[in-house]
C-alpha cells in the first residue's frame, strides 16, 4: 500500500534544465501552484539567449504564481533538437549542475527533477510521489515518451547489474511494463531507469549524479543509482502528461 502520508511541510525543490519551452512554462508552473505539496522553491538551468522568450516565461510564471526561483544561465552549449544524440552530454552536464547547486546551496529535504513539459496535472502528484518515499528513496509517476504512444512508457530496467569494469556507457535497458496489481492496489513498483519526473531524496540527491549514456543521461543516472544502493520506484496509477510540443498542450 501506500503507507502513511508525508506530512505537507516537507520541503521539496523542483529543479530542471530549460531550453525553447516558453511555449510549455505558463501550463507547467500553473500545474505546480495547484499541488497540494507546493514546491519550496524552484530551480531552472536556463540555455540559450538572456532575455529570450523562455527567459522571460521563467520570470512571468515566477511572478504569478508567487515562487521562489533561482535561474541559472548556461551559455555553454546551444539548445539542440530532440533528434540530437549529442545534446545528451548536454543534459548530463545541465543535470549534475542542477544537483551540486541544490546540494551545496539548499537544505530541501526533497528535490524533483521535472522536465519543463511535463505536466502534474493531478494536484496530488507530488503529495503522492512523497508518500511513497517511506519504502523508496527515489520515486516517479508515469509517464508516456509521446503523447500518442501510449505503449512506449518512461520508465526502465537494466538489463544486467552494472559491475565493476563493464561499458557502463553502453550497458543494456528495456522500457518497463506496468504491473496491473500495482495499479489496482496502488503499491509502488520497483524499477530502476526513472525518467523525466524524478522525486529523490536528499540522501540521493546529494551524492548520486548523472552520466553519459548512448540511449540517454537518465540511463546513466540509473547506473550510478543501482551503483550507489539506492532502489527506484513507479507509481503506475499516476499519469502525468508528457507534452512533446505546443500542439499538445
Amino acid at each position: 500500500g501506500r503507507g502513511p502520508r508525508r506530512p505537507a511541510t516537507m520541503s521539496v525543490l523542483v529543479c530542471a534544465p530549460v531550453a525553447e519551452r516558453a511555449w510549455a512554462l505558463p501550463t507547467w508552473f500553473a500545474c505546480l501552484a495547484r499541488q497540494t505539496v507546493r514546491p519550496a522553491e524552484i530551480l531552472l538551468v536556463h540555455s540559450g539567449d538572456r532575455g529570450d522568450p523562455t527567459w522571460a516565461a521563467i520570470s512571468e510564471g515566477a511572478l504569478e504564481h508567487g515562487f521562489k526561483v533561482t535561474r541559472l544561465h548556461d551559455a555553454k552549449d546551444r539548445p539542440k533538437p530532440r533528434n540530437d544524440r549529442s545534446r545528451f552530454h548536454t543534459l548530463t552536464r545541465l543535470r549534475n549542475t542542477m544537483l551540486a547547486v541544490a546540494t551545496q546551496t539548499t537544505r530541501h529535504e526533497h528535490l524533483l527533477s521535472l522536465d519543463s513539459d511535463i505536466m502534474l496535472e493531478d494536484p496530488t502528484t507530488i503529495e503522492q510521489l512523497l508518500d511513497a518515499q517511506h519504502a523508496y528513496p527515489v520515486t516517479s509517476p508515469l509517464t508516456y515518451f509521446h503523447p500518442a504512444m501510449d505503449w512506449t512508457v518512461n520508465a526502465g530496467n537494466l538489463g544486467v547489474w552494472p559491475e565493476p569494469g563493464m561499458d557502463l556507457d553502453r550497458i543494456a535497458w528495456k522500457r518497463a511494463e506496468i504491473d496491473p496489481a500495482c495499479v489496482e492496489t496502488k503499491t509502488p513498483q520497483p524499477i530502476d531507469v526513472p525518467m523525466g519526473a524524478v522525486c529523490m531524496s536528499r540522501s540521493v540527491y546529494s551524492i548520486v549524479r548523472y552520466r553519459w549514456h548512448q540511449a540517454g543521461e537518465d540511463v546513466g543516472f540509473a547506473v550510478n543509482l543501482a551503483r550507489a544502493g539506492f532502489q527506484a520506484a513507479w507509481l503506475p496509477w499516476l499519469e502525468c502528461r508528457h507534452c512533446w510540443d505546443e500542439t499538445c498542450l
